[in-house]
């Protein structure tokens, strides 16, 4: 039996499907036989974290670029030396994620 969603886990996979399925100038540059597996993986990374939230959000490169591209933000939650604290993090999936892995600033 399949566990139940988290409560916004709808809202994630249709504001996915609807980013992920834009033509023309407003389209992410992801290619199309990589868009539903992104797809999939932000939607398993809301649900491990709820707290990471994605969005279509303008990342600039180190060479002054700017690209519209998908991030996961919000907090990751840790424990050290019993101490609960949660860490502000962004997940960027660039150009060509998924052949390469995010950048992930903590």
């Amino acid at each position: 039996m399949a566990r139940p969603s988290p409560p916004g886990a709808q809202y994630v996979q249709q504001y996915l499907s609807t980013a992920l399925s834009q033509r023309g100038p407003a389209a992410l540059p992801y290619a199309e036989d990589a868009k539903w597996l992104i797809r999939q993986h932000l939607v398993a990374l809301a649900e491990a974290y709820p707290s990471l939230r994605p969005r279509a959000a303008t990342f600039t490169h180190d060479d002054g670029r700017s690209a519209h591209l998908l991030q996961a933000e919000g907090t990751l939650p840790i424990v050290y030396r019993g101490a609960a604290y949660n860490l502000p993090a962004a997940v960027w999936l660039l150009e060509p994620y998924p052949r390469r892995p995010p950048a992930v600033f903590l």
